[in-house]
């Protein structure tokens, strides 16, 4: 009763036995790192994983040697050991990650 008499005061009543809904969760992205070779004409994007990535999965491609990035969309599903080539890496890009994304509900 001690506890209630400071928020009576306050005009503030206490609900027994009403828990407080949480909002929808969050939609969880499938995350998986995929191959990446940097070439002086053209790199290439592997699928270095035993699953299909889909169409619509956003790969994204980082430069360890010097900060650089692009993002590439999947037009159509990548496939194991399956590659995209994309517009060349600058010349110090000698080695690269890629990691390809995408929310499951959105496919």
């Amino acid at each position: 009763m001690r506890m209630l008499l400071p928020m009576m005061a306050l005009g503030l009543t206490a609900m027994a036995g009403s828990p407080v809904q949480a909002g929808p969760k969050p939609p969880i992205p499938v995350i998986r790192t995929i191959g990446c070779s940097p070439g002086i004409f053209w790199s290439d994007v592997i699928n270095t994983t035993n699953k299909v990535v889909p169409a619509g999965a956003v790969v994204t491609v980082h430069g360890k040697e010097v900060p650089w990035t692009v993002t590439l969309k999947v037009q159509s599903d990548l496939l194991p050991a399956q590659s995209i080539k994309f517009a060349d890496a600058p010349p110090a890009i000698v080695h690269c990650t890629a990691q390809a994304k995408w929310y499951p509900d959105d496919l």
